[in-house]
């Protein structure tokens, strides 16, 4: 019997031990709340991106960027996910691109693994979604707000300069974009 109580804490010791990547702890990057709208741009391209300090990513150093998760509303007819690392009130050096305008299909949360996974080192990063619209449309999604600092971040190709979607539109939201840590 005492045999058997041994094997049966070895067995419960060895379950809890084995952990694959799945059980990896995670942790999510984001300013926003749940999807509730997206606002309606007009033709030509779009860069919609979140910016995290490095105050919001200094608990997180040393550990990986490895999935980016947002809301998309209508096919926009290109879209790109950017990461940079940020330089203050606009992004840096771009430290990943992905073309994932095949992904987009209806309105709804996706899902993209970063091919290379990107080293938390403390530095400032922004996460962003460009997007190249043929019509008005609505593309990347955003919550109810209140704005958080960071949370609604919109470059004006016409402009040539990053404003927020408060000064740019008046309104108050974040980006549903959010990075997953693990």
């Amino acid at each position: 019997m005492n045999l058997n109580r041994f094997f049966l804490i070895l067995l419960i010791a060895f379950s809890f031990a084995a952990c694959d990547e799945d059980d990896a702890l995670s942790f999510e990057l984001r300013h926003d709340g749940a999807n509730v709208t997206a606002p309606q741009l007009g033709p030509g391209i779009h860069e919609y991106a979140v910016q995290f300090t490095d105050s919001d990513v200094d608990d997180y150093i040393g550990n990986r960027l490895v999935e980016i998760d947002f809301f998309a509303g209508f096919n926009p007819q290109k879209c790109e996910l950017i990461v940079y690392q940020g330089a203050g009130n606009r992004p840096g050096i771009e430290l990943y691109k992905a073309d994932v305008t095949n992904i987009i299909n209806a309105p709804q949360w996706y899902e993209h693994k970063l091919a290379t996974p990107i080293e938390i080192t403390g530095e400032e990063i922004w996460i962003s979604l460009k997007v190249t619209h043929t019509e008005t449309q609505q593309s990347v999604g955003c919550d109810a707000g209140p704005a958080q600092d960071g949370g609604d971040w919109l470059f004006h190709f016409e402009e040539g300069e990053w404003l927020s979607f408060r000064a740019y539109a008046g309104d108050s939201i974040n980006w549903n974009i959010r990075g997953k840590i693990e």
